[in-house]
């Protein structure tokens, strides 16, 4: 004989009525049912037969009763998340994507004996603790593509579950899978722009704030401030932030706990912005939250505005070449016959104005000399300077001879080997196939590139040095090289442009003596290093056509 009472009451629908077949849970009270469908819960009244329906939008997937609250049922729906409902107050609480549900639908829900809820997903397996502390996502049990299926769940007394799929089943111990491996999302909870957030009617979204995936922001709209939050609550404490501003950073910034991203005053350009978070394991989601931004550049930055101001400026800049090219052919004759007058000035001046810290120096060296009773060397000196000065002086032409220019420099030598003793070495190396008699050149081309050689190469070494001064024929092009081996070139010389005034005199003849005679002489200067960079002297080099 059986101890199982059975009582049998009316289905609260009609043969045919749609709901009959979309039943899919029940929970028996006293006298009354609650019972869950895809077109609803409906709550049933077998005294009364009074049946009324709750949630007639939403299609509920499974029903669970709360193992602590007595008054509370919990339900899985399609696309509404989980729905915590208080069967007393008829209160409900919904859980889906917008407040941190990894997904919008949930089904075969079970409870396992440590105060959690189970059940299946579009994203895995999901647990959930019933005070809603904590929200994990377990992956790892749908690898493989594994799909589960609706109803096919089972709790075993030893407190283990079941969920059956598509490829087969699972079955585990829920006290093993409470480690975190759920992957939040990240939401855009306020974007402020310039110091004034944003609304949330704010023209780029129709879906607020956490649906911007486009800004289109103008130049002076370029300070932007983001806040966001991670779709997990359980230990808020644990979660960690990172972002990386694709175009301005060059990659992960990891920012802790610190849920805001500000970049002051943003220069035009296009960029991505990459929010990720963890989960309290502090595994980084695979979940990225991307917003492009577009800053417009101001409009005298655009393509169009610089190609017209640079078409304007070459337009300009053409007119104004062809008239300056115009005034220069008209000025050209004359602008010669200035500079060639300007030369001879020069060249005058050149001669009566000798160097007067030369002159003075000399006759500093001569009263020395005499001071000491040398009066030959003395008398060999004042001889030597007075045959110096008036060569220069009684010469008043444009051009020498090459000849007389090599003269004039071993005067000048001579006479600073009389001033200077053994510190000051020279030698002349003229090539015998050069004409010195024949050759015309500006006048005092090579002395003042002698007296550089002295002054700021060999006089600076206690030992001295030696000056080679050498005429060579190659092509029909005449070298004319000074050669030291000096401390070479001041450096202050050399970084700073400075150059003795008759070094410049003479780029100015030999100038003008090019445009004269349609010649390309010319100068060239080297600094002569060993191998370990360091200076050991300095070489001029003249180049002449015959």
């Amino acid at each position: 004989m059986s101890n199982t009472i059975t009582f049998h009451y009316q289905v609260p629908f009609e043969i045919g009525d749609p709901f009959q077949n979309d039943i899919n849970g029940l929970i028996a009270g006293k006298d009354d049912f609650w019972i869950s469908s895809t077109h609803g819960l409906f709550h049933y009244i077998a005294g009364t037969g009074k049946t009324t329906r709750y949630f007639p939008e939403v299609r509920v997937l499974s029903i669970l009763p709360d193992p602590v609250q007595k008054n509370i049922v919990w339900l899985g729906t399609m696309y509404s998340g989980l729905i915590k409902f208080n069967m007393r107050t008829r209160e409900h609480f919904s859980y889906n994507t917008t407040n941190g549900f990894p997904h919008n639908t949930i089904a075969n829900l079970q409870a396992d004996d440590n105060g959690n809820l189970w059940g299946i997903t579009g994203k895995g397996l999901l647990s959930f603790a019933l005070d809603g502390s904590r929200i994990n996502l377990h992956k790892v049990l749908g690898e493989n593509g594994q799909e589960f299926n609706r109803y096919h769940y089972f709790k075993f007394t030893d407190g283990r579950l079941a969920f059956g799929g598509a490829y087969g089943y699972v079955i585990f111990d829920p006290r093993s899978m409470m480690s975190d491996h759920y992957e939040p999302e990240v939401l855009i909870t306020a974007i402020t722009i310039n110091n004034k957030e944003l609304p949330a009617d704010n023209g780029y979204s129709n879906k607020g704030i956490n649906g911007i995936e486009v800004m289109q922001l103008p130049y002076d709209r370029n300070s932007l401030t983001f806040e966001f939050a991670a779709t997990e609550y359980n230990l808020p404490e644990k979660i960690q932030y990172r972002r990386w501003l694709k175009g301005l950073d060059d990659g992960w910034v990891i920012s802790g706990n610190d849920n805001t991203a500000t970049y002051s005053y943003m220069p035009p350009g296009e960029y991505e912005l990459h929010i990720n978070a963890s989960n309290t394991m502090g595994e980084w989601s695979d979940e990225v939250k991307v917003i492009k931004i577009h800053i417009a550049p101001p409009f005298w930055l655009t393509w169009w505005f610089i190609t017209t101001l640079l078409i304007i400026m070459a337009l300009l800049i053409y007119l104004g070449v062809k008239r300056k090219i115009r005034q220069a052919i008209k000025k050209d004759q004359l602008q010669i016959a200035y500079e060639r007058e300007a030369l001879q000035l020069e060249a005058k001046a050149m001669r009566a104005q000798m160097n007067p810290h030369f002159i003075f120096n000399c006759l500093n060296s001569i009263k020395s000399l005499m001071h000491d009773l040398r009066n030959k060397e003395a008398i060999l000196y004042l001889t030597t300077f007075a045959q110096l000065l008036r060569n220069q002086l009684n010469s008043n032409l444009l051009e020498v001879s090459l000849e007389d220019e090599l003269h004039t420099c071993r005067l000048y030598l001579k006479l600073e080997t009389l001033r200077f003793g053994k510190k000051l070495n020279y030698k002349f190396d003229i090539d015998e196939r050069v004409d010195t008699h024949s050759i015309k050149i500006p006048a005092l081309l090579l002395q003042p590139f002698i007296e550089n050689a002295i002054i700021h190469g060999l006089l600076p070494l206690p030992q001295g040095g030696t000056i080679t001064v050498s005429i060579t024929l190659e092509d029909e092009t005449i070298y004319c090289k000074i050669d030291d081996n000096g401390a070479g070139r001041n450096v202050k010389v050399k970084e700073h442009g400075h150059e003795s005034k008759g070094v410049k005199l003479v780029e100015g003849r030999l100038d003008l003596y090019n445009a004269i005679h349609n010649s390309a002489a010319s100068i060239e200067i080297i600094d002569k290093k060993d191998s370990n960079g360091l200076p050991t002297g300095t070489l001029v080099i003249i180049t002449l056509n015959i």
